[in-house]
């Protein structure tokens, strides 16, 4: 019996793996085209700032562009769809992705008027990641 166990688990585990990996670049289902192309902005940004091509304050700039319009997206989706939420609807990971480019704008704020890290950058740049299908970066 636990041989069985151990089988199945070497069958099911690469299985798992590969289909998890194989999502990476993927727009996500329940997810609007110009919601996914806006997280995909917000994530070039931040890996610009990240990789020193561009400032802290122009990222943080371009960021609380990107946002607003993903608040715009979402009110649209919302209108749409004649309807309060987007859960349980064709657009309910663009509820999601908006949250995470706000939570990803506010953590390049952070770094730059209170006492934010590096660090915080990343986690809410590998979380928005993630709701996209895309790749996660390593931090510091």
């Amino acid at each position: 019996m636990k041989i069985k166990r151990i089988v199945l688990l070497m069958c099911v585990v690469p299985v798992l793996l590969f289909s998890a990996c194989n999502n990476y670049g993927k727009k996500p289902e329940n997810t609007s085209d110009r919601m996914y192309e806006l997280g995909i902005l917000a994530l070039e940004t931040i890996d610009d700032y990240l990789d020193g091509k561009i400032e802290i304050e122009e990222a943080d700039k371009l960021l609380e562009q990107i946002d607003s319009s993903a608040t715009s997206q979402r009110e649209s989706d919302l209108k749409t769809l004649d309807s309060e939420t987007l859960v349980g609807t064709e657009y309910a990971n663009d509820d999601l992705i908006e949250s995470y480019i706000y939570f990803a704008q506010h953590a390049v704020s952070e770094r730059i008027w209170i006492s934010g890290t590096k660090k915080d950058i990343i986690e809410s740049r590998n979380d928005l990641a993630d709701r996209l299908n895309e790749k996660h970066i390593k931090g510091e």
